[in-house]
């Protein structure tokens, strides 16, 4: 009989992480969403002061890439038993669920996809700081920016935003980006019709009580 190895740990409703045979894995809704990669930085004291000035762990990774030579625990995997590891993994996303899934704690190719994730499970705190996130990054990014994370978002996630917000989104896209002005636009009137409707319903609703 194989003996299973694993721990877990719950940090929320929606997300626990398990170390199963030597491996952090991160669940969703109890269904496995991604394999924990090698993301601890090895600093020696004499690099921390470089990093005074970093706002983000993706700044962090960035410079950390940079010709840093002590990075022999990123291969040898010996160094940081698992446990040791899967502790690490565990306090970074506790970190970022208690302060409100703040996309600085963890790298955006986490963040980001774990967002999505909650959003699509109807996790209200995160539709806030993904509907957030988003036109931030739109009205900040320029061209480029928006193009990717607007074709990445338009099929699937538009429904969470208001109407006043797709309109912010709208102004805020490249003229020359005309497939995603469709589909934000498409949006946006959808949007319009599902709010005449509930006005027309309440305007219904009013007069009847009105009548009895």
């Amino acid at each position: 009989m194989v003996k299973m190895n694993i721990k877990e740990f719950k940090i929320n409703e929606y997300i626990t992480l398990k170390l199963e045979y030597n491996n952090t894995n991160i669940y969703i809704n109890n269904i496995l969403f991604l394999h924990c990669k090698y993301l601890l930085l090895n600093l020696s004291n004499d690099d921390i002061p470089k990093y005074d000035e970093i706002e983000s762990i993706d700044d962090a990774m960035e410079l950390y890439g940079k010709g840093h030579k002590n990075r022999k625990h990123e291969t040898n995997k010996t160094i940081l038993d698992p446990e040791t590891e899967f502790i690490g993994h565990c306090s970074n996303m506790q970190a970022w669920v208690e302060n409100d899934y703040n996309v600085n704690i963890l790298h955006s190719k986490l963040s980001f996809p774990l967002l999505k994730k909650l959003v699509s499970l109807g996790d209200k705190k995160a539709i806030i700081v993904f509907k957030e996130l988003i036109l931030e990054m739109v009205i900040k990014g320029g061209r480029n920016a928006s193009i990717y994370i607007l074709s990445d978002i338009t099929n699937s996630y538009l429904n969470i935003f208001e109407l006043e917000e797709l309109e912010v989104l709208y102004d805020a896209v490249d003229e020359k980006s005309q497939e995603i002005l469709r589909v934000i636009n498409k949006s946006i009137n959808m949007k319009r019709i599902i709010n005449g409707l509930i006005k027309r319903q309440n305007i219904n609703i009013n007069l009847e009580k009105r009548s009895s």
